[in-house]
């Protein structure tokens, strides 16, 4: 049985220090004003324009779903970020749609996972691709605090993530521009959690 996004987000957490509190949201109401950078990352405000220090945020829609985590972490917390994504199983069948995604999207690694593992083929796919988002996701509260002193332009993708295990403590790899940006931005890894929710795959990626 699949746990909730709640319980996926809590046990990602667990083995961090400086977790003050931790919550899934359901629907459009964050429960605080949300801006967005320029990147489109959502961010919790403080006042008209600023950013609130200590509250990291990720939102994900998918097939009329929204979810919203927030997180609450002190300052000596090792969490550097929050990613969460919802990938529906759709694009992923093996038909000929699904094949030209996964052969675009996965590198011969993940491929090499999906065909190991024993759940369904679409499913797999589906995680593969929510790990890479969600953590592309996890990086914006770094790239943020990186632009305040920085005028270097840091520029990656979710394709640059690699999914190398399904298991939390190693998650994903990150290959050029992203390797090179997450070296300057100071996350050292991204660990991925799965889950299932509505029937689509469900992660959660933790920067750190």
């Amino acid at each position: 049985m699949s746990i909730t996004p709640q319980q996926l987000l809590e046990s990602a957490l667990t083995r961090h220090r400086g977790v003050l509190s931790c919550d899934i949201v359901f629907g459009d109401d964050a429960g605080a004003s949300v801006g967005h950078d320029d990147r489109e990352a959502p961010f919790v405000m403080d006042g008209e324009s600023g950013e609130q220090q200590g509250i990291l945020i990720s939102i994900t829609d998918e097939d009329a779903e929204r979810l919203c985590a927030i997180v609450r972490v002190a300052e000596d917390s090792d969490v550097l970020g929050i990613g969460i994504d919802l990938a529906s199983t759709e694009d992923w069948h093996q038909d000929e749609r699904g094949e030209r995604f996964a052969e675009l999207l996965f590198t011969v690694g993940e491929k090499a996972l999906i065909s190991a593992a024993e759940e369904p083929v679409p499913l797999l796919r589906a995680k593969a691709f929510s790990a890479k988002e969600a953590a592309f996701k996890s990086t914006a509260a770094a790239l943020r605090r990186w632009y305040e002193s920085h005028d270097e332009e840091l520029y990656f993708e979710a394709r640059d993530f690699e999914l190398v295990s399904w298991g939390e403590s190693r998650g994903t790899a990150r290959k050029g521009r992203a390797a090179t940006a997450c070296e300057k931005l100071g996350i050292s890894r991204i660990e991925t959690s799965f889950s299932e929710y509505a029937g689509m795959a469900f992660c959660v990626a933790v920067a750190c």
